[in-house]
Parts: C-alpha cells; sequence; structure tokens
C-alpha cells in the first residue's frame, strides 16, 4: 500500500510540472514536446492561460536564475489566424526583426542560420547576436521556427551573452531534443539535424529582442 501511494504522490508532482514522458514538457495547444534538463524549471506565470490565442504557451528559466540569465520560451501564432508555412513564418519573423533594427532598439552584430528537420518536419535555427541600444548589453538568442498544425511556433533561448554561454550545451540539447508527438504511433524522437545554410552576414533576428528586466525574474 505503501508504495501505491508514493507512487501516486510522484504521478501527481509530473502532472503539475507538465511533465509528459520522461524528461519531457508537453507544450499546451501544439503536439510538441521540449526536453527537460537539470537547473531548469517551468515558469507557469509567464504562459499565457489559453495556448489558442497564441503567446508563450511554455517558458523554462534557470533554477535561482539572476537578472538576464537565459530563459527558454516557445511561442505559439493564434490558432484561428491564418495557416502559415515555414517559409512565410520566416519572412514574417525576419521582417518583425528588421522593424526593431531600424527603429535603433539594437544593433544585429552577428547571424548564423540553418534549415533543420524535427521528425518529418522542415524549420529553421537561427543564432543571432545584437547589442540592446538601451542597456547596451550584449544577448545572444537561439531560435527554432517550424509550422504544427498550420501555426508558426518558435521555440526561443536567450540571455545576456556571458550567462549564456557557458549554458551553450544545455540550450542545445534542449533545442536538438525537440519532439513532435504521433498520436497514433506514439511519440516520434526525431533529433534536429541541422544542415549547412549560407547566409549574409546582414540577415536580421528571427525573434524579438530579450526584455532582461524579466528574465529569471518576475513579470
Amino acid at each position: 500500500m505503501r508504495s501505491l501511494v508514493v507512487l501516486a504522490v510522484v504521478l501527481a508532482a509530473c502532472s503539475d510540472a507538465g511533465l509528459v514522458g520522461p524528461g519531457y514538457f508537453a507544450v499546451r495547444g501544439i503536439d510538441l514536446d521540449v526536453p527537460q534538463r537539470d537547473g531548469w524549471k517551468r515558469d507557469r506565470a509567464a504562459e499565457v492561460e489559453n495556448a489558442d490565442a497564441g503567446g508563450v504557451a511554455l517558458r523554462l528559466v534557470r533554477k535561482n536564475a539572476a537578472v538576464g540569465s537565459p530563459r527558454i520560451d516557445v511561442v505559439l501564432d493564434p490558432k484561428l489566424g491564418a495557416l502559415t508555412n515555414i517559409e512565410d513564418f520566416l519572412q514574417r519573423n525576419l521582417t518583425q526583426m528588421r522593424t526593431l533594427e531600424k527603429s535603433g532598439q539594437l544593433h544585429l552584430s552577428d547571424v548564423e542560420q540553418q534549415a533543420v528537420t524535427i521528425g518529418p518536419r522542415r524549420g529553421y535555427r537561427v543564432r543571432h547576436e545584437y547589442i540592446l541600444a538601451t542597456a547596451q548589453v550584449a544577448v545572444t538568442q537561439i531560435a527554432v521556427l517550424l509550422v504544427l498544425d498550420g501555426r508558426g511556433v518558435a521555440v526561443s533561448a536567450s540571455g545576456r551573452t556571458e550567462l549564456l554561454l557557458p549554458l551553450a550545451d544545455d540550450v542545445d540539447a534542449i533545442l536538438r531534443g525537440l519532439r513532435t508527438p504521433l498520436p497514433a504511433q506514439g511519440a516520434a524522437v526525431t533529433p534536429v539535424e541541422p544542415v549547412a545554410v549560407p547566409v549574409p552576414v546582414n540577415l536580421p533576428s528571427l525573434v524579438q529582442p530579450v526584455d532582461l528586466g524579466k528574465i529569471g525574474g518576475k513579470k
């Protein structure tokens, strides 16, 4: 009997944390699982209540994080919005970042881009470095862009460069470990495989700049 009680407590704790299977977080509103790693925790206070409306559906932050510590966001397009494809989603994000750059909010210093696949789905992985104009702080962002059920999905790791670089292996493991479950046959676990794609040096970033006042802290 004692073992059954302990098992029930463990299962309840996993359910409350949003875990699905061994070591994965399920993203609400979309068929995507994000790996769990030691030293990271879920920040439910930053997540939208209704994933169908779009926004941050999952946020992972460092335990005992300082201001500017890395975070990982899964951001969804609204479910009822116009259907998109990966090329349109990429271009939309490029346009958004180009607007921010032209407005003087940041200075983009470096970009690396790769085409990727997650299971049968094509996507893009973009790493970009920039300086926030207001704070003169160096920021690193690494984003995986894909489209699921016609909705754009951005999985973005971001933080102050000096705080993110020591966690580069952790961030890479999370982004490479993304999986898209297949209800009829179980989860299809296919690591992200990078394919080199030439990128012009002036290619704009793919995601919104980081609000360093909120990273690792409260909204």
